[in-house]
């Protein structure tokens, strides 16, 4: 199992101090300013591509576009970034590394941070556009419905027999 990098001495060798900038503005990434705040690490802001959200901030920190970050006068301060979102995981990569940042040096995935972050999402109905929710926001849309019962049985048979989440929390 890999261990979890989520505690502000080994965040801090990682970043060597530069700034951090969490990629997606939504539930994932208000969810990793809280893992943060709680081992005493800030950030310096917010990267998100929806143009609603640039200029302005989510709970005291500033929202910018990626091109603020990542090739304008913050680019300069040398930018740590923490990708929250799954959705654009192979977009944002590309980004990143067109700009010059390496892949586990200069950014990294918030799993890596955070192993273990299940969601087991049961409902896939929404006409609702939450800003800190994928559903109503994702371009690609998933198979409205609810899920079976035999599907979510499953679900658990599997955690069950791979006890992950019993072994994260032991």
């Amino acid at each position: 199992m890999s261990e979890s990098i989520l505690n502000s001495t080994r965040l801090e060798h990682l970043t060597g101090g530069r700034p951090i900038y969490l990629w997606g503005a939504s539930q994932a990434g208000v969810g990793m300013l809280y893992a943060l705040r709680r081992q005493g690490v800030k950030i310096a802001g917010f990267i998100d591509k929806r143009k609603a959200l640039q200029g302005g901030s989510i709970y005291g920190h500033a929202v910018f576009s990626p091109e603020e970050v990542l090739t304008g006068p913050r680019r300069a301060a040398a930018p740590f970034i923490i990708n929250t979102t799954f959705q654009h995981k192979n977009e944002i990569s590309a980004l990143c590394e067109a700009a010059g940042l390496l892949p586990g040096e200069d950014y990294l995935y918030y799993e890596e941070l955070s192993p273990f972050d299940y969601q087991v999402v049961v409902c896939g109905i929404c006409n609702l556009r939450c800003i800190s929710c994928p559903v109503g926001n994702m371009e690609e849309k998933a198979p409205a419905g609810m899920m079976s019962a035999a599907t979510y049985a499953r679900a658990l048979e599997l955690e069950e027999q791979t006890n992950t989440i019993r072994e994260a929390a032991s």
